[in-house]
């Protein structure tokens, strides 16, 4: 069967997003009830249909926009139009804009979360699962926007260099979406050698808790003795 780039994409779109729990349905055979991930080939929006258009638990999550596969090099140009579907009025729907986005070609996928505090386009490895972004919803904030305001860390049981390590972590969390690294104080010690401290402290562990074992009290099973008599030396009788 000869076909076109654009529906050998689709057709690879189809297959993963069935391989991620989707089902697949085409605009004159919508059934929002058979299952939890309903992905509609098609959907007419206000601005023309769009590629799919992804329903989770019957409300519209998202959209999917394919791509061919030589454009996946370039799907940063289509970035917008993605979005302008995400945006669009959905048939028969009176939706706000949709929180997610994907454009595929089927081998390259890029995805943005319109819930960050600066959303923006990432590469991800294949579409997520119906429950994931079903779980995604029922929170008030995205991930990255969490991140923002992390919670205290409970120091109890905490050394000052593994403090230090998760505060200076987490610092860098808060700064991921605005694309910044953390300033490195040149009074810090290099990675590798918290590493290596780390590792010398989990080994004298270790041998402490192998010094504290009881080892195992002798036999004073003696059956074998009454039942054979004295063991037999070697060289000699018994």
């Amino acid at each position: 069967m000869n076909q076109n780039p654009e529906q050998i994409a689709r057709d690879e779109i189809d297959r993963r997003l069935r391989a991620c729990g989707w089902l697949v349905q085409d605009k004159a055979r919508i059934n929002l009830n058979a299952g939890l991930g309903v992905a509609i080939r098609e959907y007419s929006t206000s601005i023309g249909p769009a590629d799919y258009t992804l329903f989770v638990d019957l409300q519209p999550v998202g959209i999917l926009e394919a791509k061919r596969k030589e454009e996946g090099e370039r799907l940063s140009a289509h970035e917008r139009q993605a979005e302008g579907y995400a945006s669009a009025r959905l048939r028969y729907l009176d939706n706000r804009r949709l929180p997610f986005v994907y454009l595929s070609t089927g081998t390259v996928t890029r995805f943005i979360d319109f819930r960050d505090p600066k959303p923006r386009f990432r590469e991800v490895f294949s579409f997520h699962r119906p429950e994931t972004i079903q779980g995604w919803l029922k929170k008030d904030e995205s991930l990255r926007a969490s991140l923002i305001d992390l919670p205290a860390l409970p120091t109890a049981g905490l050394r000052d260099y593994q403090i230090n390590a998760i505060t200076k972590l987490e610092a860098s969390f808060k700064k991921a979406f605005e694309e910044k690294l953390v300033p490195q104080d040149p009074d810090d010690e290099p990675a590798s050698v918290l590493l290596e401290r780390i590792r010398k402290e989990r080994k004298k562990n270790a041998v402490k808790v192998s010094r504290n074992k009881t080892p195992p009290a002798a036999s004073t099973d003696t059956s074998v003795v009454r039942k054979h008599g004295r063991p037999r030396k070697e060289g000699g009788k018994s």
